[in-house]
């Protein structure tokens, strides 16, 4: 039975080991599209960068008031 389990279990490790190479150009929200349509899988490390990029190519939006007060004009 060990000699059975052995070989698949190191096809397993194998494929476990391999990781994307990400193609120069792609930027953090398309590789984000990429990996939701099962294009490429990415390894751990890969994952966890792309997810920390993400906020800083598509940065959330949000409304900022900005007004002078002056005090001539308050009674």
């Amino acid at each position: 039975m060990k000699d059975t389990i052995l070989p698949e279990l190191q096809a397993f490790e194998a494929k476990q080991q391999q990781h994307s190479v990400i193609p120069k150009g792609v930027t953090a929200p398309e590789l984000a599209e990429m990996v939701m349509r099962g294009e490429v899988k990415l390894s751990p490390q890969q994952m966890r960068a792309m997810i920390e990029l993400l906020p800083f190519h598509a940065p959330k939006l949000s409304a900022v008031g900005y007004g002078v007060f002056d005090q001539r004009h308050i009674r």
